[in-house]
């Protein structure tokens, strides 16, 4: 799915702009499938700004906020 494949290539882009925006989109469409692949980038991002961003997307689609 398009989700699928944003969760998968856009949290693990070399450019941490593009890691954050899929983190965004992510969180806006709200579909449960990102979940494993946010609290991957949870668990391995480096960067702390891409990681706050993903944990806010895991947050929303977890929790539907």
């Amino acid at each position: 799915s398009a989700t699928e494949y944003l969760a998968r290539n856009g949290l693990s882009d070399i450019d941490r702009e593009v890691r954050i925006k899929a983190a965004e989109l992510l969180s806006v469409k709200k579909d449960e499938i990102s979940l494993p692949y946010l609290l991957d980038g949870i668990k391995s991002e480096k960067d702390s700004q891409v990681r706050k961003a993903i944990a806010m997307a895991y947050s929303r689609v977890k929790y539907n906020k």
